[in-house]
């Protein structure tokens, strides 16, 4: 019956006998210190929690506002309907809750005087609510949230983050144009951040970034690149950069996202069904890691088909290949640029310039970044020498959201956590979140608003 206390009986020399004895004193002097660890609980107090709608109930240690709105919650008959159709498994504070911001978020209710009997309280209060889509008020979704998320307490660090994040923003269009220049003049992104006919000849040497390979341009590969640069005398006016984190779930940022001149994303993430209120769909730009290719789609060797049909979701947008950043990246980016030429697809694949690559890793190196460089952040200084104002979406890199005090996940689409030792995330961060402070870009943390941009 207990394996593993036989093996240590047998393995110690002892009897049953022997061990029973110290195991029945062992619980007789935790029965008599039990009250010490668990203190009667009078659950009569929290009667209305499970049922706020329930005649004579009584609540303790509300604040008056709270008792306020408890009551106004009871007086709401088509609320108590709701709740009373529901399974009892499914009572309770947060079902009402949940039903609420469905239909009385936005209520403006006028209450006539009740009486004091709690259940003649109910069937004498009226009311004139209008009801418009829940998902118009954020701070009801957040109280949902609350019953059914652990709160955190937040670290020193991201007390510090938000001591910085927390200051009034305000674009500062001096340090905007001369980091926008300082950019253009040491990484040259708005000339090669893409291999183009027009700046890699046949006949040229193009240097990997990632390791010790050089790769020269036969007809076969010149023939693949793209024929003019494609930011070439573009500028956009507003441009959203949107990482991956998991900050994004529930942040309704969407329509905001969306609302850009230019959209980027990074690592072919979805975008459509649930995620479409949190994250939008537009993309004019898109990154690819290869491992996706490799790993996801057995490297396009095998049906192609799967393939295209995932990549449907980025319509007629860039789709920017590290070919020649490892070996290994270049016969399957080859392979992917192929299948969408097969199948005549509207996306423009185009290979990242290895050239771009190791001026933006050498300009970054030389503020104190040494590991490689996130696609999140090279994709921020490409949009920073293309966009004359940048918003950021999705960049936190830590595990515990910063204004709701609960744990996320790393991405917003899944928990799969990243690499160990690639990137450098916090660091990156920091920089980022000093350029949000000098007024260079933005960094958008929590819910969206319209008036948030």
């Amino acid at each position: 019956m207990f394996p593993q206390l036989t093996d240590y009986l047998h393995a110690n020399n002892l009897s049953v006998a022997a061990v029973k004895e110290v195991a029945t004193s062992h619980l007789t002097a935790l029965s008599k210190h039990f009250k010490s660890y668990f203190a009667d609980v009078n659950t009569d107090a929290w009667d209305w929690v499970r049922d706020p709608f329930a005649p004579g109930v009584t609540c303790s240690g509300l604040t008056s506002k709270a008792e306020d709105e408890l009551v106004d919650l009871s007086c709401d008959r088509t609320l108590k309907a709701r709740f009373q159709q529901t399974d009892a498994s499914d009572r309770g504070l947060g079902a009402v809750l949940t039903q609420q911001r469905c239909e009385t978020c936005t209520s403006t209710c006028s209450f006539t005087s009740c009486s004091e009997n709690p259940e003649q309280r109910c069937e004498t209060c009226t009311s004139t609510c209008s009801f418009t889509s829940c998902s118009e008020n954020p701070e009801q979704h957040h109280l949902e949230a609350a019953i059914h998320t652990p709160v955190i307490e937040r670290g020193p660090l991201i007390e510090k983050v938000m001591a910085r994040y927390s200051q009034t923003w305000k674009k500062q269009e001096e340090n905007s144009t001369k980091f926008r220049d300082l950019l253009r003049s040491t990484c040259h992104g708005f000339t090669k951040a893409v291999v183009s006919q027009d700046n890699t000849p046949v006949g040229a040497q193009i240097v990997y970034d990632g390791e010790k390979r050089k790769q020269t341009v036969t007809s076969a590969f010149f023939n693949t690149f793209a024929k003019r640069n494609p930011f070439s005398n573009k500028t956009w006016d507003t441009c959203s950069v949107v990482g991956n984190g998991g900050i994004l779930s529930n942040s309704t940022c969407g329509e905001m996202i969306d609302s850009a001149q230019f959209v980027i994303r990074c690592n072919l993430p979805p975008v459509e069904n649930s995620f479409l209120k949190d994250v939008g769909n537009k993309t004019n730009l898109v990154t690819a890691n290869p491992s996706i290719f490799i790993q996801k789609f057995r490297s396009l060797q095998d049906r192609r088909r799967p393939f295209m049909e995932s990549m449907r979701r980025y319509n007629d947008s860039l789709m920017l290949l590290p070919a020649f950043s490892y070996s290994v990246n270049t016969a399957v980016s080859l392979r992917a640029l192929y299948t969408m030429e097969d199948f005549e697809s509207p996306i423009r694949p185009v290979f990242l310039n290895p050239e771009y690559l190791l001026n933006l890793r050498s300009f970054w190196r030389s503020k104190g970044l040494k590991k490689r460089l996130s696609s999140g952040l090279m994709m921020a200084s490409l949009a920073l020498e293309l966009c004359t104002n940048v918003h950021l979406y999705g960049f936190w890199p830590f595990d515990q959201h910063p204004l709701l005090q609960q744990p996320l996940n790393n991405h917003y689409y899944d928990n799969v956590p990243s690499k160990k030792n690639v990137h450098a995330m916090p660091a990156e961060f920091d920089h980022l979140l000093r350029l949000h402070e000098q007024g260079v870009l933005r960094i958008h943390l929590g819910e969206c608003r319209p008036s948030s941009r």
